[in-house]
């Protein structure tokens, strides 16, 4: 097992604990705990194999540092110094998952959270549902208090303040979700009833702190996606009051009274014995993690209970003094405005908008932590720090980025494009939140449609709509209207050199050659010295932004509409399903070709000897080659010419055994979708050499001779290897 597979394997150890930490949130504090403990391990080993244990230098992490110290300093004041230094280990603890989550997440991993927060929150809820209805939740069987008038449903967290915190932190993202253009109609249709659920839940926990916090939240939310959206949310939100049932609406104005014996007016004394505890240790307080050993000391005397703070600020001003808590408060506010900026780097998409989603739940947190001790709670203190490290790792991964939208460029051919997946693959890699558009040929559309690494193809056709000057300033001006920060010509073109140039973006990438001197960013092009393949050449011109290798592999996407198009294809000319050889006899170059006779004497030997269902495949523009190539051979044989779009001959491609082919496009959509290939390559043309050209990976047969000596039977045997 080399370095990268271990690599490898503890990102997904890592991974597993933070799905593990986030299951036992509302399940088993043992269960977080151990999820915790996995993702450490983890992570510090990562960091000792790759040797980077260096902690970033930025505001938030300082402010990070000096907080642990002052809850160090803190146990020099205390009056129970283990109590206190189980409490340093706790902060400990937290601040560790924040850290090993912020440096650890990249696009893939925090899409997968994001997704799993949003299953097991809609899992839980449910589990609060039945609560409601049966007097018990099914994980932990806590029962609702029967002698609770407002039976008040806590699913399986300690009490019902603690759901309700964790709604508040997760319900936003739902909503977010469901007011986004770029989600699908069944995942909309999926979040309706989700928004539904979680927000009766919310309802029926009956805390007042989560449901304040959770109307901030809301309006906060509106405010990050549109401006304009205030007014409505205001509007909303009144209606809904409005429409509350009698109890939500009693309940909510109680927070407005304060009387004797009632729950207000007991918040209101803790509050008074807290404040008394940070007057008397205004600097280093009491001691972290001693307010239940010291508030029995400062509370009124007319309040008999030593209840928990309700006040997670207060409680921190008290344990660790007021500096201490200043300088969390600090964290926040460099959390949430690190959080806020990255979102203007942020473009359009749905994970835009879960970002702004739990940006808004984790306002309505901390504004529900002033009423109750989220964070001095395991299981909710572990929701804050992991989310907090989500928000800021996200942050931290789009200020990496140098690059908002890149431009890729790319207009000749279908295999040459396609052999330009793996240097797009390492741009999306290396710059994961940058937004990529990549310019083709529309004849060559279909090779980067539906590829992941993709965010937006635009086409330029300069024999058509774009061969007229007018076609060419409208080009223009298109290019200067999407602002892109940097565009890369993978192939040596004059017209996008002086295209990009004149829409003005400012960093231009390309081969010295064809008015080179227009870019700011050159290699010499030494391709027709074919000294490497084609692919690392496109690896190394992208390596001039930074882009670092992912994989060496093409990429090439169909659909399963694809998939059923090739099936009706293959009924309608009355074939099962058995052995499939595909052959291309065609290319875009006539001295590239190997001859049409010995093409159609091959077929013959390949029925004899195996039996096989042969197919011609190619382009309309093929059909007179493969015509010929028909009527010349003994055998049956399929011709498939111009019958399928690209994405359908990927998908038959993939059934096939084997391709025989000159060197042309197919060879390479049938190594993208592996299926092996015997490739015949001329030889003594010029930069069409296997060493540049040949199928990328080893599982192939590659055949360089001249064309007009090279012999049926040097074929054959070169596909008897293949079957």
């Amino acid at each position: 097992m080399d370095k990268k597979d271990i690599i490898r394997y503890l990102n997904g150890l890592l991974e597993g604990g933070l799905y593990l930490t986030m299951i036992g949130i509302p399940i088993s504090n043992a269960m977080t705990s151990i999820g915790m403990g996995v993702a450490f391990c983890a992570w510090i080993t990562k960091k000792f194999i790759t040797r980077s244990l260096r902690i970033p230098a930025s505001s938030i992490y300082i402010l990070l540092i000096l907080f642990l110290l002052w809850n160090l300093l803190s146990l020099f004041n205390s009056d129970y110094f283990f109590t206190s230094l189980r409490g340093v280990f706790k902060v400990i603890k937290f601040l560790a998952l924040f850290l090993l989550v912020a440096d650890s997440i990249n696009k893939k991993m925090l899409k997968r959270l994001i997704l799993a927060m949003i299953v097991f929150s809609i899992f839980i809820s449910i589990d609060g549902l039945l609560q409601h209805f049966l007097g018990y939740d099914l994980i932990r069987f806590k029962r609702i208090d029967k002698l609770d008038y407002l039976w008040r449903m806590n699913a399986s967290f300690h009490d019902p303040n603690n759901f309700g915190g964790y709604l508040v932190m997760v319900l936003p993202i739902f909503i977010s979700l469901l007011f986004s253009k770029n989600i699908k109609s069944k995942t909309f249709l999926i979040l309706i009833p989700s928004v539904v659920l979680l927000s009766f839940c919310l309802m029926r926990t009956s805390s007042r702190g989560a449901w304040l916090a959770f109307v901030i939240a809301i309006l906060i939310l509106c405010m990050l996606r549109k401006k304009g959206t205030i007014a409505l949310a205001f509007l909303i939100v009144l209606a809904v009051s409005l429409l509350l049932p009698g109890y939500v609406q009693n309940r909510a104005s109680s927070m407005l009274r304060i009387e004797k014996g009632d729950s207000m007016w007991e918040r209101v004394q803790i509050w008074k014995g807290g404040w008394a505890m940070v007057k008397a240790h205004p600097i280093l307080g009491v001691g972290v993690n001693t307010w239940s050993r010291n508030f029995p000391i400062y509370k009124p005397q007319d309040y008999p209970d030593d209840r928990y703070a309700h006040n997670c600020y207060l409680q921190m001003a008290a344990e660790i003094g007021i500096p201490g808590a200043l300088i969390f408060l600090f964290f926040l506010f460099a959390l949430m405005a690190k959080s806020r900026r990255s979102l203007r780097r942020l473009e359009t998409g749905w994970m835009r908008d879960a970002y702004i989603g739990l940006l808004s739940g984790m306002v309505g947190f901390l504004i529900s932590s002033a009423f109750d001790t989220h964070l001095y709670s395991l299981v909710m203190a572990t929701l804050f720090w992991l989310s907090a490290g989500l928000l800021i790792g996200y942050a931290n991964l789009i200020g990496t980025g140098p690059f908002r939208r890149i431009l890729l460029v790319r207009n000749d051919r279908i295999g040459d494009l396609l052999m330009n997946t793996p240097a797009i693959r390492a741009v999306r890699y290396s710059f994961p939140f940058s937004r990529i558009t990549v310019a083709v040929r529309p004849s060559s559309l279909e090779v980067v449609k539906g590829n992941p690494d993709v965010d937006e193809i635009i086409t330029f056709d300069e024999r058509d709509k774009e061969k007229s000057l007018w076609g060419k300033i409208k080009f223009v001006w298109k290019l200067r209207g999407a602002r892109y920060d940097v565009a890369i010509m993978l192939n040596p073109t004059k017209i996008f050199n002086i295209l990009t140039f004149l829409c003005g973006i400012t960093r231009r990438v390309g081969y010295d050659r064809k008015w080179g001197l227009l870019l700011t960013d050159k290699i010499q092009d030494t391709k027709a010295q074919a000294q490497q393949h084609e692919v690392d050449y496109n690896l190394q011109l992208v390596g001039l932004i930074g882009a670092k290798p992912d994989r060496r592999e093409l990429v090439f996407k169909f659909t399963a509409e694809d998939e059923k198009a090739v099936d009706k294809m293959l009924k309608d000319a009355q074939i099962s399903e058995g052995k499939f050889i595909a052959i291309h006899p065609g290319t875009s170059n006539p001295v590239k070709r190997w001859s049409q006779a010995k093409f159609a004497q091959l077929i013959d030997k390949i029925a004899q000897d195996n039996g096989a269902n042969i197919f011609l495949i190619g382009a309309e523009d093929e059909r007179e080659i493969n015509s010929k190539v028909k009527e010349s051979t003994r055998s049956s044989v399929t011709d498939l010419t111009g019958k399928m779009t690209l994405k359908q001959l990927g998908a038959f491609l993939k059934r096939c055994r084997i391709l025989v082919s000159n060197d042309s496009g197919p060879v390479h959509i049938a190594t993208a979708v592996g299926t092996p290939v015997v490739a015949i390559f001329a030889k003594g043309v010029q930069g069409v050499e296997p060493a540049r050209w040949r199928p990328l990976g080893q599982d192939h047969e590659v055949i360089h001779e001249d064309l007009v000596t090279l012999s049926v039977d040097r074929v054959f045997e070169a596909v008897k290897k293949k079957l």
